[in-house]
């Protein structure tokens, strides 16, 4: 049976007195990062399913404040000019990639 995307959740568990998270995720991306990293480590991390039990002081969860829009159009301004100012590449580099 396939799950919906409203299905498809993540769900990290942890508290106070243990040092261990819990990180339940049908999330692709980051279940592929969980799994690499349970291969490349597997003395840290454990696997059941779709759970994965890491030590919580190896867990880091990040709050961004949202984009300011003026410096958004300050940043794609810089862009911009930068892609403007890059010169084309010279003429023998691009016949030394087409040439057969």
């Amino acid at each position: 049976m396939k799950l919906t995307k409203v299905e498809k959740e993540t769900i990290i568990l942890f508290n106070e007195q243990e040092d261990t998270a819990e990180i339940y995720t049908h999330h692709v991306k980051l279940k592929n990062r969980l799994h690499a990293f349970a291969e490349k480590y597997p003395e840290l991390v454990t696997k059941k399913g779709f759970t994965f039990t890491v030590p919580k002081k190896l867990l880091t969860i990040t709050l961004r404040a949202p984009a300011n829009s003026a410096f958004a159009e300050k940043r794609r301004k810089q862009c911009q000019m930068m892609n403007q100012q890059k010169k084309p590449p010279p003429l023998w580099r691009i016949l030394q990639f087409n040439c057969p």
